[in-house]
């Protein structure tokens, strides 16, 4: 197995001095016994590079990986090695294969998403809006190793438009009973994109928080298209409209902007 490695790394430097660029990817392998994080790793960069370079990038375990053909490879990190839960390590010393060394829980999954977005061009602005472009390969350099660590260990917003539950009106009412009983004191807020507007139980419910804060960035339908991106259908005139039923207990949230949208 050590001799079929130095050949291939021997004949992969032979490639990078004659100045041949490496193929696109053609193995995703993971261990043996790997986790279904590393799993679903290896399968989200064979998909993705499917989208950016086109052909098939086959999700191999270790033990039945070729040495033939250009490959990431997905390695548990040891204990010793620092990285916790989150962290990973990025390793090519000759530009041709990735190595992604992380915990097979979710550092992983993380250092698969950053050759992406890094070597691949991928960028995730939302989980419905993505950027993908096509691209001949991949292009790591050589000589890469670097470790990256989390500054915090949440690091997720956990946003969501809590007035599009279907349960809205009895959560906000368990809200305030809760609040109520446990710090009468404490005051409570819904922020929301303002979608949700056109149903009664819900402007009904907002009138009973302290702050009612509904997102307005624009009253220019073509801005909101382009900036917003809402997903359905959006009139603009009828949420102002609904807003104004609140009878001034509304905090109306904007995003100010400048530059162009073109």
């Amino acid at each position: 197995m050590r001799s079929a490695f130095i050949v291939a790394f021997a004949a992969a430097a032979l490639s990078a001095a004659a100045g041949v660029r490496p193929a696109p990817f053609a193995e995703a392998v993971v261990p043996d016994d790997a986790s279904e994080s590393q799993l679903y790793a290896a399968a989200e960069f064979a998909a993705y590079h499917g989208r950016i370079a086109g052909g098939r990038v086959e999700v191999v375990r270790a033990s039945a990986a070729t040495n033939a053909v250009r490959r990431l490879r997905i390695e548990t990190a040891a204990d010793a090695d620092g990285l916790g839960e989150d962290g990973f390590r990025l390793v090519s010393r000759d530009g041709s294969d990735l190595l992604v060394v992380a915990s097979a829980a979710r550092g992983c999954l993380y250092g698969v998403y950053e050759a992406l977005e890094r070597f691949g061009g991928v960028r995730w602005y939302s989980s419905q809006c993505e950027s993908v472009p096509k691209k001949a390969r991949l292009e790591v350099p050589a000589g890469l190793d670097e470790v990256q660590l989390p500054a915090f260990e949440m690091r997720q917003c956990l946003w969501s438009d809590v007035i599009a539950h279907p349960d809205f009106a009895a959560i906000i009412g368990d809200t305030l009973l809760l609040r109520d009983e446990l710090a009468p004191s404490a005051k409570v807020s819904v922020l929301s994109n303002s979608t949700m507007l056109h149903k009664e139980d819900v402007r009904a419910a907002l009138s009973r928080i302290d702050n009612n804060i509904l997102k307005l960035d624009t009253v220019d339908i073509d801005y909101i298209r382009q900036v917003d991106r809402p997903t359905g259908a959006y009139d603009v005139e009828r949420i102002i409209g609904w807003m104004e039923q609140s009878h001034g207990h509304v905090v109306v949230q904007t995003m100010f902007m400048t530059g162009s949208t073109h």
